[in-house]
């Protein structure tokens, strides 16, 4: 099993080499090269608009601590696989003036497939008190075309909430990739716990390290601080891959 790691992902350097030429050049029409099948050319490129939310965003306040965390549902709604994808957002007083801001790169982890929908936990910076609204901004920096590797779904073999303080969850879940594919770090662990009327009160967030062809690991995610009190009844998750080598 491996270790469980909160680094970062460190995006690798590609290296492509030439193989040898004859001593003819080879033609060219008008002296530009032609995009290879299956590249992106002339097929419509992702916005920032195809990751839109849909629900609107709900607040866990941080006592003693200089912001606090937001809950939402997101959605890709293009028809192609969005990588290296950011979030923006402006939270406000009632009255209309700035009170906390969004900014969070969420590197090439937490690939969104086509049409896929999860719950998204952020957090809100410089804070001092409940946001009255949170506008939200989504980013595509980058994307590819889905392919196998990215539509795998690893088999779930085991998963715990557990209570690691006041107010405070941890939950775990063991996960085995089946595929013959190895996967980059960053894979995330990302969902939301529901009280017994189905109420969302409180989200959690956690990622891997690389998980290599026939392996399996546990990610583990922490919750916010829910000042509630609300009992969990059930809980809500979804699996994100790095769809990236691993480096």
């Amino acid at each position: 099993m491996k270790d469980i790691s909160r680094r970062g992902f460190l995006a690798g350097i590609a290296t492509l080499g030439l193989a040898g030429c004859s001593g003819k050049p080879d033609k060219t029409d008008g002296s530009t090269l032609k995009p290879k099948k299956g590249t992106l050319k002339n097929e419509r490129s992702p916005k920032s608009s195809d990751i839109v939310v849909t629900m609107d965003p709900i607040y866990n306040y941080q006592a003693g601590q200089s912001g606090c965390d937001y809950i939402t549902k997101i959605k890709n709604t293009s028809d192609q696989v969005v990588v290296d994808w950011g979030v923006d957002g402006i939270a406000k007083k009632a009255d209309g003036t700035l009170c906390g801001t969004v900014s969070s790169n969420i590197s090439s982890c937490c690939a969104l497939l086509p049409g896929q929908e999860i719950w998204y936990f952020g957090a809100i910076s410089g804070i001092d008190e409940l946001p009255a609204s949170l506008e939200l901004t989504f980013r595509v920096n980058s994307f590819k075309k889905v392919t196998e590797k990215d539509t795998y779904e690893f088999t779930v073999l085991n998963e715990r909430l557990e209570q690691i303080g006041t107010n405070m969850y941890s939950f775990d879940v063991e996960i085995q990739n089946d595929s013959p594919y190895d996967y980059g770090m960053g894979t995330t662990l990302m969902g939301v716990l529901k009280d017994d009327m189905g109420n969302v009160v409180n989200g959690f967030a956690g990622g891997s390290d690389v998980l290599e062809a026939g392996c399996h690991t546990i990610i583990s995610a922490n919750s916010g601080l829910d000042l509630t009190g609300s009992p969990y009844a059930s809980y809500e998750y979804s699996i994100l891959k790095n769809v990236l080598e691993p480096y």
